[in-house]
């Protein structure tokens, strides 16, 4: 009989920690279904993101090989060329439509690096996103980026220096650059649409199981310097799964030009990710560092024992006022709240950037300083 309150503690223990590994299994996915919600199935926020790359060499130099290659294989410009010089030497034909070639691309770099372009690719994006996601919702087409004006800009040019070698019929068989099949689209479409359906419900559940873990827990403080390292460790996890994934599809990708170029596409699709990713990162570490700085550890007590001789100089405070003797038990509660505040609005803003989650971080703090300050410990029960 004398074990028998071993037993619940135990119990609470043990479900204290399987909410926390929960909780940050949670905070994983719902890290991935926010990014997916507001950026990749967003045609406004995902065109935003890769709209710049307009104006990026490597791939504008990406498109030129892959349009001059398009027109080289649908055109049959060595036959041209021969007819042309009327000259059966097959070294002056190799010259000639290598110069040929040569003249192409450069067309297409000059009309890739106008000004017109950007609209282009808007244009271009805006399209393909949209293909996406009728094939996401059941339709079967591939999605592709139409660059029709590009084409017609160059074959303009290419007829102004005399070089009569795309028309309209070749164009309208060459103008799409097909970034992805559609079988590949609906396979992923189901977990897209599955995560998409959880992109809400996630990030709820992860308040509510770190917060029912930072209640069942004995010992708050060590539960909320777990929840601190399990954040970190879980978006730290997320880094390395987009590394490995990166990998991954690159090593699919044929040409250097155009690895490059996917590279960039990459980077500035995934950058919300990665940013709200180093949020909650660098979150988590404060939070545990603010956890092991309430804790026994012997430079926390030594920092705590100053301030506290410190406060000890000053002048007396005044006697706490009913409503603070009230709250004063319930302390640790409300700054745990605090917390769990900061973290669902950290979660489910619509957009966050750094700024917003430094100051939200910012602001949690000091209140939770502020709670410590202005609501002292009870003083201790009598014997």
């Amino acid at each position: 009989m004398e074990d028998g309150p071993a037993h619940p503690s135990r119990f609470r223990r043990v479900g204290a920690k399987v909410l926390l590994v929960l909780g940050c299994l949670a905070l994983l996915l719902a890290n991935i279904t926010v990014w997916l919600r507001l950026t990749a199935l967003d045609t406004d926020r995902f065109v935003g993101a890769l709209a710049p790359l307009a104006q990026d060499q490597e791939l504008r130099d990406a498109l030129s090989v892959e349009l001059t290659g398009r027109i080289f294989d649908e055109v049959d410009v060595e036959s041209r060329v021969a007819e042309a010089v009327g000259d059966d030497s097959r070294l002056i034909v190799a010259t000639v439509t290598r110069l040929a070639r040569g003249l192409v691309s450069d067309a297409l770099r000059d009309v890739l690096a106008s000004d017109a372009f950007a609209g282009v690719w808007e244009r271009s994006l805006r399209e393909a996103h949209r293909q996406a996601l009728e094939v996401v919702g059941g339709d079967s087409a591939d999605i592709a980026l139409r660059f029709t004006d590009v084409l017609d800009r160059a074959d303009r040019a290419l007829e102004d220096l005399g070089f009569d070698v795309v028309d309209r019929r070749t164009v309208e068989r060459i103008d799409d650059v097909v970034v992805a099949r559609a079988d590949q689209v609906k396979t992923a479409g189901r977990v897209v649409e599955v995560l998409r359906m959880l992109s809400w419900a996630l990030p709820l559940a992860t308040v509510v199981l770190l917060g029912l873990a930072l209640l069942a827990a004995g010992d708050r403080r060590h539960m909320l310097a777990l929840i601190g390292v399990g954040t970190a460790v879980a978006m730290v996890v997320t880094f390395v799964a987009l590394r490995i994934g990166r990998r991954v599809l690159f090593e699919r990708i044929d040409g250097d030009v155009a690895r490059r170029a996917a590279g960039d596409v990459w980077s500035n699709a995934l950058t919300p990710l990665f940013r709200q990713t180093a949020v909650l990162l660098v979150l988590g570490l404060v939070v545990m560092t603010a956890a092991w700085l309430r804790g026994p550890a012997a430079v926390p007590v030594r920092v705590r024992d100053r301030v506290a001789a410190n406060r000890r100089g000053e002048h007396p405070l005044p006697s706490p006022s009913p409503l603070v003797a009230r709250l004063s038990p319930y302390r640790r509660q409300l700054q745990a709240g605090v917390l769990v505040v900061a973290a669902a609005a950290l979660l489910l803003l619509p957009s966050l950037s750094v700024g917003t989650a430094l100051v939200i971080a910012a602001l949690a703090a000091l209140l939770v300083l502020a709670l410590d300050r202005l609501l002292p410990a009870p003083p201790p029960a009598p014997a």
